[in-house]
């Protein structure tokens, strides 16, 4: 693919954003849902009209993987109501990290006897598709709450979740892939490897990203001038995440997940007139164009095979998500509700708690980073398409109505 067709591809895609954006807010639809649907209707034309413009499905893991994937971390981390998140800090860490892990396990066992096809989807299949399925996207279901002003701890608690769910699901998806692709037989020491480079990942990471915050601050980056303090982030952003993978092998995201917070919680302590806000509006436009990006390379990517031949195990997805996370909210509630103190939720907020939980950029990153190389990649990659949609166009629209509908409970 020469430079020509990149650069032709690439304000292809800006024209196609531009032009979803008035749409997705005169259909009330997440803009996610019609980049999706928009990407695919442009990539049919262009087959059908005979014109190959060389974009692949193994051009883009790179891509997702190291320029996409660290923007939409770390711009996610730092837009995070720190305030309001420190006082729902324990229901907030309560849902996204041990709730989170037990919903991966119980959507792995799900989807493992839906499928029924030990050989052809293994236990390993079915526990790489649930990390995927459990990393949610707090960009997509802040725009409904932000747009109807929804309060706290609702949105909090979904931001949180987003923050904290999705560096843990990424963690936990590198882990498993490292161990699929190194099992040769006996896995019993194995595992107990892989529980370990888990553990490292998300420890390590966090450490990383807690000490590189930590000098930034003393180093005295929020004094820099705006342009200077911009480049700096920048390059700190993808420095951080590189060195984190691939010096460390741990991380980069939960890394870039605490810089996030640590940073933007320094910025809202600060005059709304000071030079980080220059770099905190730039953060905010790189994640919202790597969102963009993700969701037209999905609609590019996806093909009418894939819902041909994977509708059902689409549908066994979509089903074994919901059933997984049915019962991590309802059992949890009562502790939930202890732990929020005098802001307990009701029946509306709990049910917003459950729906909200959407799936969309980090999920589909994964997914389009799956290696080949593993013979289950493409009914998981189906899989993760057919949750993501759901999300877009089921659950969002359904989250809105609730919200209009019950807005004095809120």
């Amino acid at each position: 693919m020469n430079i020509v067709d990149i650069v032709v591809s690439f304000s292809l895609l800006l024209l196609l954003a531009l032009v979803a954006m008035p749409v997705s807010r005169l259909l009330r639809l997440p803009l996610g849902g019609v980049l999706v649907v928009s990407g695919f209707a442009v990539s049919e034309l262009v087959v059908f009209l005979g014109y190959d413009t060389g974009l692949r499905w193994s051009s883009f893991r790179d891509l997702v993987l190291y320029v996409l994937l660290p923007v939409l971390v770390f711009s996610a981390a730092l837009r995070v109501d720190t305030g309001s998140l420190r006082r729902y800090l324990a229901a907030t860490l309560a849902l996204s990290l041990p709730l989170l892990l037990v919903a991966t396990g119980l959507c792995a066992v799900l989807l493992y006897v839906f499928v029924g096809h030990p050989t052809g989807f293994p236990w390993i299949a079915a526990a790489i598709a649930a990390s995927l399925f459990v990393a949610t996207d707090s960009l997509v279901i802040s725009e409904i709450l932000d747009r109807c002003n929804v309060p706290a701890p609702v949105t909090t608690l979904l931001e949180g979740e987003g923050a904290f769910g999705d560096a843990i699901a990424v963690a936990l998806y590198a882990s498993l892939i490292a161990f699929a692709l190194a099992m040769d037989g006996d896995t019993s020491s194995l595992l107990g490897e892989t529980t370990l480079l888990f553990l490292w990942a998300v420890g390590a990471g966090a450490a990383t990203g807690w000490v590189v915050a930590w000098l930034m601050l003393r180093l005295g980056w929020q004094k820099l001038r705006d342009m200077t303090q911009s480049l700096v982030t920048l390059v700190v952003v993808y420095a951080i995440y590189l060195c984190t993978e691939i010096v460390f092998q741990a991380s980069g995201v939960v890394t870039l997940m605490v810089v996030g917070l640590i940073l933007g919680n320094d910025y809202r302590g600060r005059d709304p007139n000071s030079q980080t806000r220059f770099t905190y509006t730039l953060w905010k436009f790189l994640g919202r164009l790597c969102y963009v990006l993700l969701f037209l390379l999905v609609g590019v990517t996806i093909t009418l095979d894939m819902f041909q031949e994977r509708w059902l195990v689409m549908i066994m997805a979509v089903g074994a998500l919901l059933l997984a996370r049915l019962p991590v909210i309802l059992l949890s509630l009562p502790l939930q509700n202890r732990l929020l103190g005098s802001d307990r939720l009701n029946g509306v907020q709990s049910s917003l708690l459950y729906l909200g939980g959407v799936r969309g950029a980090v999920t589909l990153a994964l997914a389009l980073s799956l290696p080949v190389e593993l013979d289950y990649w493409w009914t998981i990659q189906s899989m993760a398409y057919g949750v993501v949609l759901f999300s877009l166009f089921v659950q969002a629209p359904l989250v809105e109505f609730i919200v209009n509908r019950y807005r004095n409970q809120l």
